[in-house]
Parts: structure tokens; C-alpha cells; sequence
């Protein structure tokens, strides 16, 4: 009847330890989805900024070329190879960005083979 008990007791004491372990584990685990989640919520958020910034570059460079169209002087031709250089470095970063977006979309990949012997 002690063996009996002592086995017993040794158990929880292993059951406890054990969930103890594994709760941490997932909480990590959570933590660890979390922060992915909150990355990938970043880069969207980059891209977008970077996206309205891209317009609004095209649409200053789009307002220049037609406003002095006939009449374009220096300042005005420099000024809008300036912003046509930021407008190609903002396309850098913004195709950097998608880049980065697609290959973490690559990683979901589908399997359709079963499903194609199933309507057979």
C-alpha cells in the first residue's frame, strides 16, 4: 500500500512538472507567433507609406511637367530629376518590400494531387 502511494505521488509530482514545462512552451510558442504576426503587419504598413509616398511623387512630377510645359527652365528641369531619382528609389524599396512579402507567401504551399484522385 506505501509503494502504492509513493508511485502515486511521484506521478503527479511528474504531471505537474510536465505542465508546467509544456505551459511555458506554449507560451513561448504564442509569443513567438505574436511577434511574426506583428512583423509582417509592419511591412504591410511600410509598403503602404512607401506606396502613398510613390503617388505623391508622381503626381508632383506630373504637375511640373504639364505646368511648364512650354516654358521649362533649369530649376524646373533639375527639380524634377530630383524627384524622378526619389521616385525610382522609392520603387527600389517598395519592390524589396514585395519581394519580401512574397517569399514569406511562398512558404504555404497546397497539395492537390489527393484531392484530384478523390473526384476520379
Amino acid at each position: 500500500m506505501l509503494k502504492l502511494k509513493i508511485k502515486f505521488v511521484l506521478f503527479n509530482i511528474f504531471l505537474v512538472l510536465w505542465f508546467i514545462i509544456y505551459d511555458k512552451n506554449v507560451i513561448a510558442m504564442k509569443k513567438q507567433n505574436f511577434y511574426i504576426d506583428k512583423k509582417s503587419t509592419n511591412t504591410i504598413v511600410d509598403l503602404f507609406n512607401l506606396l502613398t509616398k510613390k503617388k505623391q511623387l508622381e503626381e508632383k512630377i506630373h504637375y511640373l511637367r504639364n505646368k511648364t510645359k512650354n516654358k521649362l527652365n533649369f530649376d524646373n528641369s533639375r527639380e524634377i530629376i530630383k524627384l524622378e531619382h526619389d521616385n525610382i528609389e522609392l520603387k527600389q524599396k517598395i519592390s524589396e518590400i514585395q519581394k519580401i512579402i512574397s517569399n514569406d507567401l511562398k512558404k504555404v504551399t497546397f497539395n492537390l494531387k489527393p484531392l484530384i484522385k478523390i473526384i476520379d
